[in-house]
């Protein structure tokens, strides 16, 4: 069992209340395992809409690119056979070499010097898919056998954090429409 620093702990448990708290997170796992930074995207897969993004210390142009016309790439379409919670190694579902001739390539990963990424599907319903990136160059090389172990530990921490966000988001949209019921309400309260 690897050890993880509390305070990452916490951070990934502190967004399920705070989401803003994500890039935090995001940039103390990059640190964590030596890497350049790291994104968590809700989106669908089909439609190719990102309906959240939270950005750990990657370039914002390269992420606004990807969200405008990269959503759906190789290493995307390799992650939608992949289940929720497998650690997945970019170079397993898809050589770099056969990315360096993409616009994705082009557009995305290369302007950041992205040559590696751990990619993980977090939650998956239907369409939608939330799903975790840590981003490497070439010469930070791939995750060793001990980050993809550690990664692997974190997994069930993210999607506890990632549901539980969920369900108060959605106990604060019941809020607000209750307050907004009472609002039109003819008699006070």
């Amino acid at each position: 069992m690897i050890a993880h620093p509390d305070e990452l702990l916490d951070t990934i448990y502190d967004t399920a209340a705070e989401p803003d708290l994500w890039p935090t997170a995001l940039t103390q796992m990059a640190d964590f395992t030596g890497s350049q930074g790291g994104i968590l995207f809700g989106q669908t897969l089909v439609a190719g809409q990102i309906y959240f993004d939270y950005n750990g210390r990657l370039n914002e142009e390269c992420n606004q690119a990807y969200k405008e016309r990269h959503v759906q790439n190789p290493w995307n379409d390799a992650m939608q056979r992949q289940p929720v919670g497998r650690v997945v190694l970019s170079d397993e579902v898809v050589p770099l070499a056969s990315l360096k001739p993409t616009l994705f390539y082009d557009e995305v990963l290369r302007p950041q010097d992205v040559a590696h990424n751990v990619m993980i599907a977090l939650a998956m319903r239907d369409d939608f898919c939330v799903a975790f990136n840590l981003c490497r160059s070439a010469r930070q090389g791939q995750v060793t056998a001990e980050q993809q172990e550690s990664l692997r530990q974190l997994v069930p921490h993210l999607r506890r954090a990632i549901g539980l966000g969920f369900r108060i988001d959605g106990y604060r949209a019941l809020q607000s429409g209750q307050f907004r019921v009472l609002d039109h309400l003819a008699a006070g309260v």
